[in-house]
């Protein structure tokens, strides 16, 4: 006994998801973060040049920043040295941990950047018999015709007699259940129907023929083996009713009769097997780890700086 319901696009926590050029607060975190760290670079630089030398140097300063940002001297060694300046074990690090972290900002916006579309993994609204019992927004609904209420009722376990409950109010004639408007319904989450598996792929199979698309879930989750009630009448003896049932049963749970229900399997894949591609906006939760990665990177920078500071005016 399986449960076949709508599913529900439900999208799980990413932490790197797509970026979306439609949200403006995306943009303003990219704009505030490029000009903070253009102002600590340039307060760092101008902090660590001579007073003199900047007086005659401020009418072109961010042209003497960018140039000696960009400067590339072969009489120049680590990060613009003069070739017989001490050369402090701490300036490699500072220049590894620099290409670390640009390279991983990097890396993560370019993730963000080239992906325009994100794949929504769908969960079902019921997928097991305890689904059944925590939501009331889909309505189990079964067919007369297999007699649950037999398995479910006073069962002796608690989560059958449970749902039996909460299905005993939904029991529908079996010509009701499968029409084409009862699973339009099942696709907009308001029912969700319990029946064997076969039978429902065989069903789905003449919906989707009918119309040509249709969007369902079938659970793998076996919380009963169907028994087939209807096939027999019960006036007859019970050992027969129990071995014919059983291995009626068995014979279609092996699939023996693959004849009739594998085309029936094929086609209902249509219904069962799809996913749901759409534009998901990025927003700043989103981007935590790489401002946390930026704000890692530019904390340990600036100490290592403050570090190359210190000991150049203990050698001097």
């Amino acid at each position: 006994m399986e449960v076949c319901e709508k599913v529900e696009g439900r999208t799980l926590p990413n932490f790197l998801l797509i970026f979306s050029v439609r949200i403006f607060q995306v943009w303003i975190a990219v704009f505030a973060t490029l000009v903070l760290v253009s102002l600590t670079s340039a307060f760092v630089y101008r902090r660590i040049r001579e007073a003199s030398d900047f007086k005659r140097m401020s009418y072109k300063y961010f042209w003497r920043y960018l140039a000696d940002m960009f400067r590339q001297n072969p009489d120049e060694k680590y990060l613009l040295r003069g070739s017989n300046a001490h050369i402090s074990i701490l300036l490699p690090l500072l220049a590894t941990l620099w290409i670390i972290c640009i390279g991983l900002v990097m890396n993560a916006f370019q993730s963000l950047l080239v992906s325009k579309l994100t794949v929504k993994k769908s969960q079902p609204y019921v997928d097991t018999m305890a689904d059944i019992l925590k939501t009331d927004k889909t309505i189990p609904i079964v067919p007369v015709e297999i007699g649950i209420q037999d398995v479910l009722e006073g069962s002796g376990i608690r989560i059958y007699e449970e749902v039996w409950n909460k299905v005993k109010k939904n029991i529908w004639p079996g010509k009701y259940v499968f029409l084409d408007k009862t699973i339009t319904a099942v696709q907009d989450g308001k029912y969700c129907i319990m029946h064997g598996h076969l039978i429902l792929r065989n069903r789905l199979k003449d919906y989707f023929k009918k119309h040509s698309f249709c969007r369902l879930h079938i659970s793998e989750h076996f919380f009963f083996p169907f028994p087939l009630l209807l096939a027999m009448n019960r006036r007859n003896p019970e050992i027969i009713f129990d071995r014919f049932n059983l291995g009626l049963t068995r014979l279609l749970g092996a699939d023996i009769s693959g004849r009739t229900f594998k085309a029936a399997a094929e086609v209902s894949n249509f219904c069962t097997s799809y996913s749901e591609s759409q534009l998901k906006s990025l927003g700043i939760r989103n981007i935590y780890g790489v401002l946390l990665m930026w704000a890692a990177g530019l904390s340990i920078s600036t100490l290592v700086l403050l570090c190359e500071i210190i000991n150049k005016k203990y050698y001097s």
